[in-house]
C-alpha cells in the first residue's frame, strides 16, 4: 500500500467524523419508529425535553408523526452539510496539491500555465521568504481557478498543470456531488432542468429540491474519496508530495 499524504489523511479523519454524525441522526429514526425517545404518556415530544431550556421542541404536538418530522428535518439538514463540507475538504487538499507541487521542482511553465499574477514589491518583501512567496501565488492561482464557478473545470486544470492524468471515470463519478455543492449553497437545493437533465440519478422531490438518501451520501463519500486517492497516488509517483 503507497504512502497517504498528511492532507489526505486530514480529509479522511474529517469526513470520518461528518459520518459519524449521519449515522447518529439515523440510529434516532430508527429509534423513533420503534417507539423510543418519546412516549404518548409524556407531556412532550421527547421524553427528556426541558421546557426551560427547549422552548421550541415543547410547543410541538406530542405524536409519532411529529417527531419523525422533527428528526427527518434534522437528517436533511445533515446531509446537506455533508455535501458541503466533503467539497470544502476537497478544495483544502487540492490547495495543499498545489503548494506541495510548487515545492517540489515542478515544471513552472506547465505549473502557472495560461495565468499571470503580479505582486507589488512591497508585498514581495512583507512575505519574508521564498516559501512565503509560493504559498501566495499558489493561493491566488487556486482562487482565479476556484472564480470559475466551474468543479470540473477546477479539478481538469490542477490535474493538467501537475500533470496527474487522472482517470475520466473517477472525475465523472465525484463531479455530480460536487456540483451539487453549488446548488445547495446558491439555490438552496433547487436543482434546474439542465442539473436534473445532466446528473439524473441526484433524486429530487416534487417541487425539484434536492432529496438526498443515506445511500446517496455514502456513494458521494465512496467517489469523492476515490478522487482524493488518485490525486495522491499520482501526486506521489510524480515525486510532489513528502512524506
Amino acid at each position: 500500500m503507497s504512502n497517504k499524504s498528511k492532507s489526505y489523511k486530514t480529509f479522511l479523519s474529517r469526513i470520518s467524523y461528518y459520518s459519524d454524525d449521519l449515522e447518529i441522526v439515523d440510529i434516532l429514526i430508527t429509534a423513533v419508529k420503534n417507539g423510543k425517545l418519546g412516549t404518548s404518556e409524556s407531556e412532550y415530544i421527547f421524553d427528556d425535553i426541558n421546557s426551560n431550556k427547549h422552548k421550541k421542541l415543547s410547543k410541538r404536538t406530542n405524536s409519532d408523526h411529529s417527531r419523525i418530522l422533527v428528526i427527518q428535518h434534522l437528517r436533511s439538514t445533515l446531509f446537506n452539510s455533508y455535501i458541503k463540507e466533503i467539497y470544502e475538504e476537497l478544495t483544502n487538499y487540492l490547495k495543499f496539491l498545489l503548494l506541495e507541487a510548487a515545492k517540489n521542482e515542478i515544471d513552472i511553465g506547465r505549473y502557472i500555465g495560461e495565468q499571470n499574477f503580479s505582486l507589488k514589491f512591497k508585498q514581495i518583501l512583507e512575505l519574508e521568504n521564498w516559501d512565503k512567496l509560493i504559498e501566495k501565488l499558489t493561493a491566488d492561482m487556486f482562487q482565479s481557478l476556484e472564480n470559475e464557478r466551474s468543479t470540473i473545470q477546477l479539478i481538469k486544470k490542477i490535474d493538467k498543470k501537475l500533470g496527474l492524468d487522472i482517470d475520466k471515470d473517477t472525475i465523472d463519478k465525484a463531479i455530480p456531488y460536487l456540483e451539487l455543492r453549488h446548488k445547495l449553497v446558491h439555490c438552496d437545493g433547487l436543482l434546474n432542468n439542465e442539473f436534473q437533465n445532466k446528473y439524473p440519478n441526484i433524486p429530487h422531490n416534487s417541487k425539484n429540491f434536492v432529496k438526498l438518501s443515506f445511500a446517496q451520501i455514502e456513494k458521494a463519500r465512496i467517489s469523492i474519496t476515490a478522487l482524493v486517492d488518485e490525486f495522491d497516488k499520482k501526486a506521489e509517483q510524480k515525486g510532489f508530495i513528502e512524506f
